[in-house]
């Protein structure tokens, strides 16, 4: 076993897992991806790679109620959906939820190759490598055809 690879073996599984995080924008294209290890929460992938990325370009997102940061609006924020049209909680959740939808698409799309979807025994460093050539081949795809993401958000 090559140094450092437990940390990223499942026992249970048989396998080495990688957690992959992405930031993309309203339209789906991926601005950044962050790689980490398989046991780590929404929390520790932030704190690994995107908090300085959004922090560094002063980015609003969207976020889950697993991520805490003042940059970040999550669903439950009653603050934000007062502000907003004097919208209740409930309406603004959905309409957060609805423009969450594309980094959702986007972690979608990167399991239509088989690499990224199903059990892998290659080293992690080669897995890393792997996904990070996946995610840039669904940012090739979305920026040659950007309404297909539209297309799809219908469906």
């Amino acid at each position: 076993m090559h140094p450092g690879q437990a940390l990223y073996y499942r026992g249970d599984k048989h396998a080495h897992f990688l957690t992959a995080e992405v930031v993309t924008s309203s339209e789906g294209f991926p601005y950044h991806v962050t790689i980490g290890l398989v046991h780590i929460n929404d929390k520790g992938m932030f704190n690994l790679g995107i908090r300085s990325y959004v922090e560094k370009n002063n980015l609003v997102g969207l976020s889950d109620r697993g991520y805490q940061h003042p940059l970040l609006i999550q669903p439950d924020n009653v603050a934000m959906a007062t502000r907003l049209n004097n919208e209740t909680l409930e309406q603004f959740s959905y309409v957060h939820s609805a423009y969450r939808s594309p980094g959702e698409v986007i972690n979608s799309l990167t399991k239509n190759w088989a690499f990224a979807s199903t059990l892998c025994s290659q080293m992690p460093e080669f897995q890393a490598v792997s996904l990070m050539l996946i995610y840039n081949l669904v940012s090739m795809v979305m920026m040659e055809c950007p309404t297909w993401f539209l297309n799809c958000a219908k469906i």
